[in-house]
């Protein structure tokens, strides 16, 4: 983590200290449905067969069966028992990492896996442990989707709150509540990415390029009356939104070749952003009319002692 992703964890612990804010996120534990149960199938069970001693097979399968068990049944503590029992027999088993990947999720207080990355960190572990053992293991592919699509749901949702309650409480917000809400949108932008590391689908990097794009209807990158930029990101992101976005593209790239960044849109915090090109069409608008005013306005006051004059005549 760097030096500005810590400053983003600090100042986020700040933001679940406001009571507003924790009314706008909530505190939950993880809900989460199983898939029909697994089934060890005669494939794993050869599999396992090969590395387990032979005296213990049936037990190990059986473990197995009653692990898939309850977490059928949403019993992820007595999952969890059963999967250090197994792993007494032969640890860290590709079968084995998916489910205790998806044990430790699942017993997890959701609210703090958006604080503290080892939780997500050790579940990203298990589940890069198993796919390294078997690529194409069911278990790893059905448990790191639904991991990783469940995290999601969970970020989007604390998003969608604090961009739906951030414009209503902007106008008399101070400067620092301001940037608490930047700071919390901030942290959960960076989750989308751990939901990415859980299940590799690129729509969570795609909604992730939404919204520093501008795409999500506030900006990250403000215009300033001299047409310089002013980038909220860089306190977020390490070398600021821009460079974040081109990471962002060159990830999904690996999956999907031709994807391009949409639109980087400007604006003034939550206002509704717009192209640069618009901004800066429309400011020259507002120069070339007070440019006009102050002509007129400097005609007639040359004009009018010449109009003295004549009336004096």
């Amino acid at each position: 983590m760097n030096d500005s992703q810590s400053d983003i964890y600090n100042s986020y612990d700040t933001v679940l200290r406001d009571k507003n804010l924790i009314n706008i996120i909530g505190n939950k534990k993880v809900k989460i449905d199983f898939p029909d149960p697994f089934k060890i199938s005669i494939e794993d069970e050869k599999e396992f067969g090969q590395i387990v001693r032979k005296d213990r097979t049936y037990e190990y399968k059986n473990l197995l069966n009653r692990i898939d068990l309850h977490c059928d049944l949403l019993e992820f503590g007595e999952a969890k028992k059963l999967i250090d029992e197994a792993n007494s027999i032969y640890h860290n088993y590709h079968i084995l990492l998916s489910y205790n990947a998806l044990c430790e999720y699942a017993l997890s207080d959701i609210s703090k896996l958006t604080l503290d990355n080892r939780i997500t960190n050790r579940i990203v572990k298990l589940l890069n442990t198993a796919k390294d053992q078997k690529s194409d293991s069911q278990y790893y592919h059905k448990i790191s989707a639904m991991i990783g699509q469940n995290f999601y749901d969970f970020i989007n949702s604390n998003i969608e709150k604090l961009l739906a309650e951030a414009p209503r409480d902007w106008i008399r917000a101070t400067p620092e509540r301001q940037k608490l809400y930047y700071n919390a949108i901030a942290k959960h932008i960076i989750q989308l990415e751990t939901c990415f590391e859980i299940h590799q689908d690129t729509q969570y990097l795609e909604n992730c390029v939404n919204h520093l794009s501008g795409q999500k209807k506030y900006a990250w990158i403000k215009i300033n009356a001299d047409n310089t930029e002013e980038d909220f990101g860089r306190f977020y992101f390490e070398e600021g939104t821009r460079f974040k976005l081109l990471a962002l593209r060159n990830k999904i790239r690996i999956y999907k070749k031709d994807y391009e960044l949409p639109e980087l849109l400007f604006g003034n915090y939550f206002e509704e952003p717009s192209s640069k090109r618009k901004i800066i069409s429309t400011k020259k608008k507002k120069l070339y009319l007070n440019l006009a005013i102050i002509t007129i306005s400097l005609s007639l006051v040359t004009a009018f002692p010449i109009i003295f004059e004549l009336d004096i005549r």
